[in-house]
């Protein structure tokens, strides 16, 4: 703003020495039109109208000059206000306008005087124009002299003042340079200070987890609480964790296969005990063919024991498909040793069947021993 309200003052006071430069220089050109005026009166001012012809310019003319004279000096006043160096013009000026006036009266006198005499009219004011000529020319001349002057020393002071500003503007520049690489240098630190390492690293680390491999190991042990520390803690948990449901695997798997060697070994006691009860009716049969002279219910008994053969064979069978049953649910459990939560349920239903079996075996068992009382 201040540097906005400068210039405005020095467009200003450039402009106010333009038309101080200006008034000073109409105001020698009326008084220069005076002299001409007068002279042409002195030579074609026989004839009256022309003679009030040239009189009434040469009025003209000469409150022209007064008329430049009072603006040049309110521009000076003006221009004076700030720059005191101007009250010497404004002195000239006010000299000249009087030696214009008391010159200007004698040239008005003469023309009113003049009555054809050429010689003795030029005569009476021979020279009387060339010493106010040359003072207005000398005025013009240093005005624009001092204006140039001083619009150097503006020049030089408006130079400094770049320079001043120029270099403050460079100052800034440079500090705001090395504030914004300081900023910069420790955001990036703060940010390689939370990733604990490059983030090329971070990311080949998270890559490898993703894609099953945990065995990376680090360079050097990155900073505690970062994210880099926090994916290798990750890392480790995660490759215990594995190891330990592997673990397990194997554990149910060992369970599967302990439980379908116990089912085939409760079925190849089902086949014994199907083999004994088979043996017993053959040899009740025995007893029962060795007895059928007796009496009818001799025959009576061994219908009964050939009975009880029949459901003993139809009870081998069904153990038989039991045994088998009980061979494909050992083949379903070590097939599925990965469900371990069902393992408990399925123990738990074997041994209920194995119970059954026992159960029927012992019913068959007694079968045959009350058939074989019977006969």
């Amino acid at each position: 703003n201040d540097l906005v309200q400068d210039e405005k003052t020095n467009v200003l006071r450039l402009e106010q020495d333009i038309a101080v430069m200006g008034d000073i220089g109409s105001m020698n050109i009326a008084f220069l039109k005076q002299v001409k005026l007068a002279k042409d009166v002195w030579i074609r001012g026989s004839d009256a109208a022309k003679l009030n012809k040239y009189r009434g310019e040469f009025i003209e003319q000469q409150e022209l000059f007064e008329t430049h004279h009072v603006q040049a000096l309110n521009g000076l006043k003006k221009l004076a206000e700030s720059h005191p160096e101007f009250n010497g013009f404004v002195s000239k000026l006010d000299t000249l306008s009087e030696q214009h006036k008391t010159l200007s009266a004698k040239y008005l006198a003469q023309i009113n005087a003049h009555h054809g005499d050429t010689v003795k009219s030029d005569a009476a004011v021979a020279g009387l124009d060339r010493e106010l000529s040359q003072q207005v020319k000398e005025l013009r001349d240093n005005f624009v002299k001092f204006v140039a002057d001083k619009s150097a020393e503006k020049m030089v002071l408006a130079e400094e003042d770049f320079q001043q500003r120029r270099n403050l503007v460079i100052v800034w520049v440079l500090v705001s340079l090395m504030l914004s690489a300081f900023l910069a240098k420790t955001a990036i630190g703060s940010v390689f200070k939370q990733l604990g390492g490059e983030p090329a690293e971070v990311a080949r680390v998270v890559g490898n987890m993703a894609a099953g491999d945990f065995s990376h190991q680090p360079n050097k042990l990155p900073t505690s609480g970062s994210l880099l520390a926090n994916a290798y803690q990750m890392q480790v948990a995660l490759r215990e964790m594995i190891a330990k449901v592997q673990n397990q695997a194997n554990q149910v798997g060992d369970m599967a296969h302990s439980l379908a060697g116990s089912a085939q070994h409760i079925a190849d006691n089902v086949n014994h005990e199907s083999d004994a009860v088979a043996s017993m009716a053959a040899a009740i049969e025995e007893l029962s063919v060795s007895t059928a002279h007796i009496s009818n219910q001799g025959n009576d008994a061994k219908r009964i024991a050939n009975s009880s053969r029949s459901s003993a064979e139809q009870g081998g069978n069904v153990v038989n498909k039991t045994v088998a049953g009980l061979l494909t649910t050992a083949g379903e459990i070590e097939a599925a040793s990965g469900e371990v939560s069902r393992l408990g349920e399925d123990a738990q239903r074997i041994s209920e069947v194995v119970k059954v079996i026992k159960e029927i075996a012992e019913q068959t068992n007694l079968l045959a021993l009350n058939a074989a009382i019977e006969a």
